[in-house]
């Protein structure tokens, strides 16, 4: 016979073996838990982590921020500087994004070029450099036009990760920056002093690369769009082949695409001319464009400074990209407008600004 102080500790054994398993079940356990963070949040010990992330934007970087920051193109040349264009990678590197630098005034702007955009963008642009690594050993400006670039092999073989988009970005930075030099015709790539047969990512380069000009031309047109990239809104090239060589249409036709903008996959382009804006016609006059807008065009003018020179700089690098025009005059029901706009006269014709998107 078991003695009553043996029983009790027998009955004691087995309701602490209930309670475990109890207490170790799934739902129990969970229920506590939560009852206990519960708890702590109210009296605030609640670790940091409970409070709710940010959402990361799913807008591929394109929707446009609720104030825009956008420095208007312009054609000044500050005393003592040389004015660079550099081409960086919005945020998706989706789109490769033209910007303008001023340096001290350089003897050797294409070295000096290539030395700024491998150092990249500025830190509050909102753009990202191409590049995940890049050096340059040499460059020699032949007497043809043809620009060789010498890239050191380890930058080459280290490219082997940079992926396919990556690599094209990199390499048409690298052709469009120097292309805005007009004694550069062709861009030719050099690999540790020989001449390549491939680049970044087994990119074929065996052949020069023709410089890149942003000039409409017979078969393809220009135009010039929208991105947003962190709070700054950027002007774009982009070119778009066409079939008609009828100039009056084609400068028609490339206003109406302004209203439209482009998408490409999920990423857009965004347009800078207002939808309820219809394109009543678009003429020539000797070389200048006369642009007649609807009425509606007064809906604009309300509209924040930094917004109306987007819109401007966009239909007038637009429409001087055709060979055939260099300046363009806005109407509005066939009259002209006498009034600020983006801090411009638009009563007055609109000549090209030569320095895009200053930092």
């Amino acid at each position: 016979m078991l003695g009553r102080s043996t029983k009790r500790l027998i009955l004691l054994i087995a309701v602490m073996l209930v309670l475990y398993f109890v207490l170790t079940s799934a739902t129990v356990y969970t229920l506590l838990d939560n009852a206990w963070k519960a708890v702590k949040n109210l009296v605030g010990l609640g670790p940091a982590d409970t409070v709710t992330p940010k959402q990361p934007d799913t807008t591929g970087g394109t929707k446009p921020p609720t104030n825009i920051v956008y420095r208007a193109a312009n054609s000044e040349q500050p005393a003592g500087t040389t004015r660079i264009i550099l081409y960086f990678a919005d945020r998706d590197v989706m789109f490769l994004v033209p910007v303008t630098r001023s340096i001290p005034l350089s003897k050797t702007p294409i070295k000096d070029t290539l030395t700024e955009l491998i150092r990249g963008p500025a830190a509050d642009s909102g753009l990202v450099s191409p590049f995940i690594e890049m050096a340059i050993r040499d460059l020699n400006l032949r007497t043809d036009g043809t620009l060789r670039i010498d890239i050191p092999t380890q930058v080459v073989q280290a490219s082997t990760g940079w992926g396919s988009s990556a690599s094209v970005a990199a390499l048409e930075s690298l052709v469009n920056t120097v292309s805005h030099y007009s004694a550069v015709k062709r861009v030719q790539f050099m690999v540790g002093g020989k001449l390549a047969t491939t680049l970044f990512h087994g990119l074929a380069a065996d052949e020069p690369i023709p410089a890149q000009t942003w000039e409409t031309a017979a078969g393809r047109m220009t135009l010039y769009y929208a991105i947003f990239s962190g709070n700054r809104a950027y002007l774009v090239p982009d070119q778009v082949e066409v079939a008609s060589s009828d100039t009056i249409a084609l400068l028609k036709q490339a206003v109406e695409q302004l209203k439209v903008g482009k998408s490409v996959g999920d990423y857009k382009l965004h347009p800078t001319l207002p939808a309820n804006i219809n394109v009543l016609g678009v003429d020539l006059s000797g070389r200048t464009a006369m642009v007649n807008l609807s009425g509606e065009f007064s809906t604009v003018l309300t509209l924040e400074p930094a917004q109306q020179s987007l819109l401007l700089d966009s239909l007038v690098m637009t429409l001087t990209s055709f060979p055939q025009v260099d300046q363009v005059q806005i109407l509005v029901e066939g009259n002209k407008v006498a009034q600020q706009f983006g801090g411009r006269d638009i009563g007055s014709p609109l000549a090209r600004p030569k320095w895009i998107n200053p930092e």
